[in-house]
């Protein structure tokens, strides 16, 4: 069963894997922002800080909502953090 995170802006769902290291996927669809352009800059700023996460062994996808497009760099940042503080009761798996 995947924890999952929900927000305004987004929703963040995580799920062990059985590498040693994070993987990531974005979800923006073009209700969010109908320019590929914006809808691009969302998924690299997102997926640019998530790549700086602790090691959860863990897959995560990340679902932005159409409030995410009117967020700043930095609020949406603040808001990626708390999504970590969130699911940061997921345990490292040994290997």
């Amino acid at each position: 069963m995947p924890t999952v995170y929900a927000s305004s802006i987004m929703t963040v769902k995580a799920r062990s894997n059985i590498l040693s290291h994070n993987r990531f996927g974005a979800v923006i669809s073009t209700s969010v922002d109908s320019r590929a352009v914006r809808r691009h800059v969302l998924k690299r700023v997102l997926l640019g800080h998530a790549r700086q996460w602790r090691d959860f062994s863990s897959d995560f996808v990340f679902i932005l909502s159409r409030p995410a497009a009117r967020l700043s760099r930095h609020a949406f940042r603040e808001e990626l953090d708390r999504a970590q503080e969130s699911i940061s009761g997921l345990r490292p798996t040994k290997t």
